[in-house]
């Protein structure tokens, strides 16, 4: 375990040196297949100030339907390109991968439902100092295909200037 924690560690710092910024951030977010409001966490490395990209997390628990319930989580790679429209105003394109679990609950039956697909949308954002609060629209394509929307705020921990 300290094996891994410390390549982490080594990766991270190497990374940090060489970039200009990570960006760590948390919103709500509404799907549209599932019909319920969860939570995403995102992590993205900004190369410049035009192109930034990360892993991203969706969690939507548990929700009934009829008979039915359905509980997702998305896992996500997503590449930003920003547009500055103002001094603090950024529009952004997003395309990445998308793997997504759905377990299902029906008459004490479990079954869970795995699918990759991609993940093609487009975000504002508005930058406050560190803090950049966003509003974004992703769809998802695949066996699992959904529209979300998020809400939500990104720290900007800029290393260089």
């Amino acid at each position: 375990m300290i094996k891994y924690a410390t390549l982490l560690l080594f990766l991270v710092q190497s990374y940090v040196s060489s970039s200009q910024s990570i960006m760590v951030g948390a919103g709500g977010i509404y799907g549209t297949d599932i019909e319920q409001v969860g939570v995403n966490a995102r992590v993205y490395y900004g190369l410049n100030e035009q192109i930034c990209f990360g892993p991203e997390f969706s969690y939507f628990p548990k929700v009934t339907h009829g008979s039915e319930s359905i509980q997702l989580n998305e896992y996500g790679f997503v590449v930003h390109y920003i547009f500055e429209i103002k001094e603090e105003v950024g529009l952004y394109p997003l395309l990445g991968i998308n793997y997504s679990v759905e377990e299902s609950e029906y008459l004490g039956y479990t079954h869970t439902n795995k699918a990759m697909g991609a993940a093609i949308g487009a975000g504002m954002h508005l930058e406050v100092k560190n803090f950049m609060p966003f509003i974004e629209y992703k769809y998802i394509t695949g066996e699992l295909s959904q529209s979300t929307f998020s809400l939500g705020v990104i720290y900007n921990f800029k290393f260089t200037e």
